[in-house]
C-alpha cells in the first residue's frame, strides 16, 4: 500500500511538471495544439496605424516621382547630345576624307557604326534656353548652322541642347 501510495506522488508530480514545462513552452496554443484566438479588437492593425503608414507612402511618392520624372529629362538630353556630338564627329570626317559636306545621313554610315539604330529618345529634354521640350517622332537631320553644317534634332543643333547654367551673383 505504501508503494502504491508513492508511485501516485511520483506520477501526480511528473503531471505537474509536464503540465507546466506544456504552458511554458506555448501560452498562445491550447491543450488541442491549436492556437487561440485573441479577443475581440486585438488583431491587424489600427486604422490609425493604417493611416499612418499611408501618409508616410505618400510623402515618399510626392518627393520621389518629380526626382525621377527630371532624372529622365536629363538622361533623355544626355543621350540626345551623344548622338549629335558622334554625328557632328562623322560629318567632320566626311569633309576631311571627300571634301565636301555630306548631303544626307545616309552618307555617313561608313563613319557611325550602326547608324540606323542612332534614333532620338522619345520624352522630353532640356534645352539651354530654359525650356523643357517633348521630342515627338522627330528624327536626326542635316542643317547648316552658322555657316557650317551640322547634326540637328527638332531644328535645334547640340549646343541648344543642355540645362541653363545658373548665373552666379557678382559681389560688387
Amino acid at each position: 500500500m505504501l508503494l502504491k501510495k508513492k508511485m501516485r506522488q511520483k506520477e501526480s508530480g511528473r503531471q505537474g511538471a509536464m503540465a507546466g514545462a506544456f504552458e511554458a513552452r506555448d501560452e498562445s496554443r491550447c491543450r488541442s495544439g491549436r492556437k487561440k484566438r485573441r479577443p475581440l479588437g486585438e488583431e491587424g492593425f489600427t486604422l490609425l496605424e493604417m493611416l499612418l503608414v499611408i501618409c508616410i507612402i505618400g510623402v515618399l511618392a510626392a518627393v520621389a516621382v518629380p526626382k525621377f520624372s527630371q532624372s529622365m529629362t536629363l538622361a533623355n538630353t544626355s543621350k540626345i547630345q551623344a548622338d549629335l556630338s558622334t554625328l557632328n564627329t562623322a560629318v567632320g570626317l566626311y569633309r576631311a576624307e571627300k571634301g565636301v559636306n555630306p548631303k544626307t545621313l545616309d552618307q555617313l554610315k561608313e563613319y557611325v557604326v550602326n547608324l540606323d539604330a542612332l534614333k532620338p529618345p522619345s520624352g522630353k529634354y532640356f534645352l539651354r534656353d530654359k525650356t523643357e521640350a517633348q521630342q515627338a517622332g522627330a528624327s536626326y537631320a542635316l542643317k547648316e548652322v552658322n555657316g557650317e553644317l551640322q547634326a540637328t534634332l527638332d531644328e535645334h543643333p547640340l549646343q541648344a541642347f543642355g540645362r541653363a547654367e545658373k548665373k552666379e551673383a557678382s559681389g560688387t
